[in-house]
């Protein structure tokens, strides 16, 4: 069966000399792999949950070519997630639902079952933490996701980056399994390739093999870091033919046509009234916003006019892309709003 889930208790030798796109050649297709270590509960690392985001398994390569043969301070399981789509380059195959949208049930497919059967190995194992470490299409700054603000979560996330985004939607991401029962963050580590991201990842997976306790990192009062809160998504329509293009839009020769200049103003504050994007004259604006509690009426973000689509109010974007494949994948952005930091009890 396709996708279905293998659980392996020694890592495969050489496996970290393998580019993602060969690992197919070496892995059947999800792979959990414990590595014994010098303690328990075991770190919990996830990788390459969307096939084009290599950064993860980039810096669990040299994380383990570190080792030297030694076993790891603190049992390490490696979730390799989607080796058919890395085979392609691409977040996830035709046949394949996106393997970071199953992990609360709700989807026949083996991917979803392999989520399950992860979710559940780890809380049986009483996970010490979990990274789910990822990258960006888009020009986003290195952040943390979270599902969680208790202080633990905190902990770990600010090891990483001083961003810190709490997402309420979708509901169906990795870190949001994990988290009813271990400190679960989502690395976003910028785009496949950035050195910086990389760097930042092997140096977090370090740290988190080498202390003995959560309540050993030292986290301040929360006025050098920024939080977030991921309130809603922006998606297109199936099938809605949308271009991107450099302000000032000249055309209308499609559905809509959006603005390419947004890509760079992730995690700025965009004032309302900020161009966003333009549908031609007698058309609807084809997008809609959703949220955990449903649709959200557009009027609520956007105005229109003439053509010209802008904002309604102030808004932060998040994860704007440009990149066609991944909007029509996924979706074109998060808005979110500036929050503080206040850890749940």
């Amino acid at each position: 069966m396709l996708d279905r889930l293998r659980i392996i208790n020694r890592l495969p030798q050489g496996i970290e000399n393998t580019p993602a796109s060969d690992l197919h050649r070496r892995l059947r297709g999800p792979t959990l792999i414990e590595i014994a270590g010098e303690r328990d509960p075991p770190l919990f690392v996830s990788v390459l949950l969307h096939g084009d985001e290599t950064g993860g398994w980039e810096a669990l390569c040299q994380l383990l070519g570190s080792f030297g043969g030694r076993p790891p301070r603190r049992t390490l399981c490696v979730l390799i997630g989607n080796v058919r789509a890395a085979r392609e380059g691409v977040r996830h195959l035709p046949d394949q639902p996106d393997f970071n949208r199953v992990w609360n049930g709700g989807a026949d497919h083996s991917l979803a079952h392999a989520a399950h059967q992860v979710t559940e190995y780890m809380r049986a194992r009483g996970a010490f933490a979990s990274l789910d470490i990822h990258n960006n299409s888009g020009v986003n700054p290195l952040h943390v996701c979270v599902s969680s603000l208790d202080w633990d979560t905190v902990r770990v996330a600010s090891l990483f980056a001083p961003i810190t985004v709490l997402v309420e939607y979708p509901t169906s991401i990795q870190c949001a399994a994990f988290a009813s029962f271990c400190p679960a963050v989502t690395i976003e580590a910028g785009k496949p390739g950035d050195s910086r991201g990389i760097s930042q990842s092997v140096n977090l997976l370090k740290a988190m093999l080498s202390i003995d306790a959560l309540e050993d990192i030292a986290v301040g009062d929360g006025r050098d870091a920024t939080l977030y809160a991921s309130k809603a998504r922006i998606e297109l329509p199936h099938g809605c033919n949308f271009e991107f293009s450099q302000l000032p839009f000249e055309q209308d020769s499609a559905d809509i046509t959006l603005s390419s200049d947004m890509e760079a103003r992730n995690f700025h504050l965009l004032p309302a009234g900020t161009l966003f994007a333009r549908v031609p004259q007698g058309k609807d604006i084809p997008l809609f916003i959703t949220s955990r509690h449903g649709e959200i009426d557009i009027d609520r973000y956007f105005v229109r006019d003439g053509n010209e689509v802008r904002f309604a109010r102030d808004v932060i974007l998040s994860m704007y892309t440009s990149n066609t494949l991944s909007v029509r994948q996924d979706c074109l952005c998060y808005l979110m709003d500036s929050i503080e930091l206040r850890p749940a009890s």
